[in-house]
């Protein structure tokens, strides 16, 4: 009998949840290359820029927020894995 599939399910989204503040800077990054962008071309107004540095700085609140989600989820995905597992050890 294998480990249930749900447990690693949730590793798996533990995992890409944990990695939120890394996604969340990428989003800034990518938001504050676009605002440079802005700058660039002419006639370009503050609230386009102030608009794309909101958005990334959102990206990395929001990722700092789903950080300690996933870390919950993968942990508590890693302990119903090795507890399926010795079940099926000892079974």
């Amino acid at each position: 009998m294998k480990p249930k599939s749900g447990s690693i399910l949730l590793i798996v989204f533990g995992s890409l949840l944990s990695l939120g503040p890394v996604w969340g800077m990428v989003v800034t990054v990518i938001c504050m290359v676009r605002a440079f962008f802005e700058i660039g071309k002419p006639g370009a107004t503050s609230d386009q820029l102030a608009t794309n540095i909101s958005h990334g700085l959102w990206a990395s609140f929001v990722g700092g927020i789903i950080c300690p989600i996933g870390i919950a989820m993968l942990v508590g995905g890693i302990m119903w894995f090795n507890r399926s597992k010795k079940s099926v050890a000892h079974a």
